[in-house]
């Protein structure tokens, strides 16, 4: 296929999360120099810990030991996590009076049955962190609209590499707070905005086919409002403890899209934003499948592993992303109901085939987080 559209308290996190993200003020996103390392410290039982401040801290042991106070507030020894590998750890970037990310008024009603192959119309700003990319040219015509992403800060989206590459120019358009592109259905307005720059990852290309990432910069500051929101990105906290995304080996994740609704269609895509519930499998599972094909070894020299690939479909079939939904996200929904976007619809071998599920780039690997930090917030 060429586009396919394809020892803390809950409670006391989400108030964290939400007091650090922010709430009630605008957006804005500041760039701090890069903090210096924090010094180290010893707990009782010889335990290495970090001094941090103690609104960075999670560790039910935080007060045991004061390293000293900065700006009246107390700088504390925090315990390192065990087994924790630095070149593992992403933390969050820094980030002032910024929207809450991932957060739906209302996430139980987002409950799609089966997927977007059949189709699944997803309900009215279902997701609104979904960008659909394009072409200049008459609202009416369908067919400049040819790949999806997903806002993660107030100036970036994050889409498929091949939907640069593959496509005939670099977009020209990225839509925000839509669902139906139909210019005779008012689904509440969207916006449009212009493309100032893309940046695809460096390690990108065709084939082989991994790395299948671009960060697209808008022409201006996105205006965030009720239909459009940024969505979380799997990082580790302030401090550097663990991510609240799990092994996704075995979870249900959630894709969505303007992809088409059957194969071998003329249409790039289609009129209406449609959802999935997708099962993660082991990667060995398409890697098994996918070996089969003649042109394996050229496109997948490493093989499909977890740190290159997240392995997702239906037990059964018929339940997939397909052309027109590259780009787009693949999302965890937590215990709260925040989303967070854990993989980018990459590829798969034609749509919804029970022996090959999709293929989607895992940004649950430090290395991918890594360069979206770098480019989209500048840390």
């Amino acid at each position: 296929m060429t586009l396919r559209g394809k020892a803390f308290s809950v409670v006391a996190f989400f108030l964290t999360t939400f007091a650090f993200f922010g709430a009630t003020q605008p957006l804005s996103v500041s760039f701090p120099d890069r903090p210096s390392p924090s010094p180290t410290c010893l707990l009782k039982g010889a335990r290495k810990g970090t001094c941090v401040p103690l609104s960075q801290c999670r560790d039910k042991h935080k007060m045991e030991k004061v390293c000293g106070f900065s700006d009246g507030e107390a700088v504390v020894c925090c315990q390192r996590r065990k087994g924790a590998n630095p070149s593992n750890i992403v933390t969050v970037p820094s980030i002032t009076d910024a929207q809450i990310c991932g957060w739906l008024d209302n996430p139980n009603r987002v409950q799609p049955d089966r997927a977007i192959l059949p189709f699944n119309p997803a309900p009215l700003n279902a997701y609104p962190w979904m960008a659909i990319l394009g072409f200049s040219g008459s609202n009416s015509d369908l067919s400049r609209w040819y790949c999806g992403g997903s806002i993660i800060n107030d100036r970036w989206v994050l889409t498929a590499g091949h939907c640069i590459t593959q496509a005939e120019r670099n977009p020209e358009v990225v839509r925000l707070g839509e669902d139906t592109i139909d210019p005779t259905v008012d689904d509440g307005g969207h916006t449009d905005y212009g493309v100032k720059r893309v940046v695809v990852h460096p390690q990108y290309k065709e084939i082989p086919r991994y790395h299948d990432l671009a960060l697209i910069e808008l022409d201006r500051e996105i205006g965030f409002r009720h239909d459009v929101r940024r969505i979380c990105l799997p990082w580790n906290g302030p401090d550097g403890e663990e991510k609240i995304v799990p092994n996704l080996e075995g979870e249900i994740l959630r894709a969505a899209g303007w992809g088409v609704n059957e194969e071998f269609v003329q249409n790039t895509v289609s009129s209406q934003l449609s959802h999935a519930k997708l099962e993660v499998f082991p990667s060995s599972r398409c890697d098994a499948s996918y070996s089969t094909l003649w042109d394996y070894g050229e496109k997948y020299p490493q093989g499909i592993t977890t740190d290159l690939f997240i392995c997702a479909g239906n037990r059964t079939g018929g339940v997939d992303t397909c052309q027109g939904d590259s780009g787009g996200p693949l999302m965890y929904q937590d215990r709260l109901g925040m989303s967070w976007l854990v993989g980018v619809v990459s590829h798969g071998l034609r749509c919804a085939l029970k022996e090959f599920p999709g293929l989607y780039v895992p940004l649950t690997n430090p290395y991918y987080l890594r360069w979206i930090k770098e480019v989209a917030w500048g840390q």
